[in-house]
């Protein structure tokens, strides 16, 4: 099951009061999602599986946040730089002067933020729990 691919119900739709579709549903997760997921160990598993997904502005992004993450700021202004330069990207994202400093403290901070609201928004607080990013384990 691809990112973002539909179920599909032979002639008619899909409707989770039907044990069919429930069914469906958790067989498919089993069989394909959660597979995929457990592949994913690090942040680069995690954007080499998200990259065919996503549209240039979305992938700049992710990788920028993800050099950010693992605390390789140089990589993170490169891959910024290099997306204004050429035109890919056109406005810079709230954190772009804090990362250009390299305020590791200022970058942790957004990052838990970050994810944070993105928990909120999926109402998902109630399963998460906050954990390090490896930029704050590079101090221990």
């Amino acid at each position: 099951m691809g990112y973002g691919e539909n179920l599909y119900l032979h002639r008619r739709l899909w409707d989770i009061r039907d044990e069919e579709s429930i069914e469906l549903l958790r067989d498919r997760l089993e069989q394909d999602v959660l597979p995929a997921f457990r592949q994913i160990q690090s942040l680069d598993d995690f954007l080499l599986y998200t990259q065919p997904y996503s549209d240039v502005w979305h992938y700049h992004y992710t990788s920028t946040g993800v050099a950010i993450a693992k605390g390789d700021f140089d990589e993170a202004i490169s891959i910024m730089k290099s997306a204004f330069a050429d035109g890919r990207l056109t406005e810079k994202p709230d954190y772009y002067d804090v990362l250009l400093t390299r305020d590791k403290s200022a970058l942790t901070e957004f990052l838990h933020q970050s994810e944070a609201s993105t928990i909120k928004q999926l109402k998902l607080e109630k399963y998460w729990q906050p954990t390090p990013f490896p930029l704050e384990l590079s101090d221990r």
